[in-house]
């Protein structure tokens, strides 16, 4: 029987247990410390990764990883993540470099439009305000906030000026065309104070690189001064500067166009009006009592016509009358009583009164072939037989009538005489005289 001592061998193995407990927990503190160490440095990698991203997130692109060295996922990602970050900052460069370029532009339009002479409004596709410079401002009343989104038609109001018919607005018409367009002449825009004025202006579709309208941009300027000026200026062609009257040239016109519509049935009457005691009233209280006194006795003569007659200063203390639709009786009436009407009239001046007559030529514009000269000459020849015959009266031409013969022959010499003085047609004849006995 053999025995064996199982003490030395049972303390070989629990040393041998001892130490791989300790070695394995050695083992276990290590991975443990490796593993906390490991994660440790890849959440504060991936923290410091978010807190990046939210930089980012808040438009910070300036940042830097220092992370991103390596070949594990998070130095890749961090890699990734930094040429993310350098994309966005490039795009960021551009869009600024192009927000800045467009800022510039606009606000060289901006100056510009501010700075141009003419008015200038600019609507969306609906045919609202989008602005306005501020000579459109000025000229229309309205401020660019207050205008800022109202229809054009509130802000820009625009009559014609002679119907007062409202006009269709030129926006409207660009962008159901889709062309160009202007206004028409005597365009009159009502300002927001109900002030008018008179002006030119033209529209333009707005369009995109596309080519589709976006708005339309609306240029106008003032014409009213140039518009008075016409006016005054056709005025003037037409009229006596003195009496207000038609002047001898517009008479005449109309003379001329009453004669080209008279046809059968039609009547009409010319009157050929001649002041009496004229020349006395001017050369005894000079010109300005003069000018004064035709003043008013156009006035006078004014009062006692139809709306539909014309009535015009020829020249001097000269007038004429034109009677349209007119017939013979009711026309010597008409004369009779401008001249009642002027021989009642008592003229004073610097405590003076002058009484003044006139003397009538009346002739009849009927039937075909007639011409307005002759009229005229005829009219005229009245006027002067009835100076001639005691003046303050109507005198009716007749073609028949002798001593008409005898006066319309010594007009025509009159004529004849000073046409040869115009054409230096006369020529002079000399003689000596000397005594009979020589």
């Amino acid at each position: 029987r053999v025995i064996l001592n199982a003490a030395p061998v049972r303390a070989e193995l629990d040393a041998i247990t001892h130490k791989g407990m300790a070695y394995t927990l050695v083992a276990i503190v290590l991975g443990g410390l490796v593993a906390w160490l490991v994660v440790r440095t890849m959440t504060e990698r991936l923290a410091r990764l978010s807190a990046a991203a939210d930089r980012i997130a808040g438009g910070d692109l300036s940042l830097a990883l220092a992370f991103d060295r390596g070949q594990d996922e998070v130095a890749r990602l961090a890699r990734d993540f930094g040429q993310m970050v350098t994309a966005l900052a490039e795009d960021r460069r551009h869009r600024n470099e192009a927000e800045a370029q467009l800022f510039a532009e606009k606000e060289r339009a901006q100056v510009t439009l501010t700075s141009i002479g003419d008015a200038v409004i600019t609507t969306d596709v609906a045919g609202r305000v989008d602005f306005l410079n501020s000579v459109a401002e000025q000229m229309t009343g309205w401020s660019l906030a207050e205008a800022a989104g109202q229809p054009l038609d509130r802000v820009f109001h625009i009559i014609n000026e002679v119907s007062r018919a409202v006009v269709e607005n030129p926006v409207e018409i660009v962008l159901r065309t889709g062309v160009i367009v202007g206004l028409a002449n005597h365009t009159v825009l009502i300002r927001r104070d109900g002030a008018e004025l008179n002006i030119e202006d033209s529209a333009a579709p707005i369009r995109d690189r596309h080519g589709e309208i976006i708005g339309v941009v609306l240029v106008f300027h003032d014409v009213t001064k140039a518009h008075e000026m016409a006016k005054q200026m056709g005025w003037a062609a037409t009229h006596d500067s003195l009496t207000g009257l038609y002047n001898r040239a517009e008479f005449e016109r109309r003379l001329q166009a009453l004669v080209e519509r008279t046809g059968p049935g039609k009547r009409h009457a010319l009157l050929y009006i001649d002041l009496d005691q004229f020349k006395v009233v001017n050369d005894t209280c000079g010109h300005a009592a003069g000018d004064q006194m035709l003043c008013q006795i156009a006035a006078i003569m004014h009062r006692h016509m139809r709306e539909s007659d014309t009535l015009a200063r020829l020249g001097g203390d000269e007038f004429g009358v034109l009677l349209e639709n007119c017939p013979a009786e009711k026309s010597r009436q008409i004369a009779e009583t401008i001249l009642v009407a002027v021989s009642s009239f008592r003229f004073v001046w610097d405590e003076k009164t002058f009484m003044v007559g006139s003397s009538i030529g009346l002739v009849e514009i009927a039937g075909e072939d007639l011409d307005a000269a002759h009229l005229l000459a005829a009219a005229d020849t009245a006027c002067y037989t009835a100076k001639d015959e005691g003046r303050n009266r109507v005198q009716i031409f007749n073609a028949a009538d002798s001593e008409t013969i005898r006066r319309s022959g010594e007009m025509n010499w009159v004529a004849h005489i000073n046409r040869a003085f115009d054409d230096n047609r006369f020529r002079l004849h000399w003689q000596s005289i000397v005594p009979l006995q020589d």
